[in-house]
């Protein structure tokens, strides 16, 4: 849908503008999106005022180029699969399969990557 893409859109600038400050969220899910306004009427030009905020930094992270993270935090369904076996990962990489679960959910109602 319309809104979901404009939603992603201001999420993923978003994310690039912590990573480039050196902070990894390590938690996104919805209950970490704040929506204000009416995202439908954003897709359809409708209104300009809508804000999209990403919240709850509390498991976020200090990361370096190159550096790994080696500390299992988030929550289940939208963390990235290194994460699930325990392996040293990338914090802006997990973070960006995060905000695509976020998506999924967006767009199908439910997560697939729960199970």
């Amino acid at each position: 849908e319309l809104y979901v893409k404009q939603i992603m859109r201001i999420l993923a600038l978003g994310l690039r503008h912590c990573h480039n400050a050196g902070i990894a969220h390590r938690d996104l899910k919805p209950e970490n999106v704040l929506v204000c306004g009416d995202p439908e009427k954003w897709a359809t030009g409708g209104a300009t005022d809508g804000i999209v905020k990403l919240c709850d930094f509390g498991l976020c992270a200090t990361i370096t180029e190159g550096a790994k993270l080696t500390d299992f935090v988030g929550s289940p369904g939208f963390f990235a699969p290194e994460l699930m076996t325990r392996k040293e990962y990338d914090g802006a990489i997990a973070d960006m399969w995060s905000l695509g679960a976020v998506m999924v959910e967006m767009v199908l109602g439910h997560n697939d990557f729960d199970d």
